[in-house]
């Protein structure tokens, strides 16, 4: 998410207040981020708390696979959305 925003590790460490240690173990799935750096990614990166959950539950379903822990892996819910066009 960081790298399709054009944003450099350090960009994002001065824009969220975090060391460097903390964003590069997120992202290479060593560490999974605390709710109150999860907020402080969020804002940083100027996204939406739903992007970022799409986001984040893609790379988690990945570093799990690549863990062996595939039991691990909830089934996807299916959602069903209606749209309702104005009048």
């Amino acid at each position: 998410m960081r790298l399709d925003r054009h944003l450099t590790q350090e960009e994002l460490e001065a824009r969220c207040n975090m060391a460097h240690q903390q964003i590069s173990r997120m992202e290479s799935g060593k560490t999974l981020p605390k709710i109150e750096n999860i907020r402080r990614i969020v804002w940083g990166m100027n996204a939406s708390f739903a992007e970022f959950g799409m986001y984040f539950d893609e790379k988690l379903r990945e570093i799990l696979k690549k863990r062996g822990e595939t039991d691990q892996i909830p089934q996807a819910a299916e959602v069903k959305i209606e749209y309702y066009p104005d009048k």
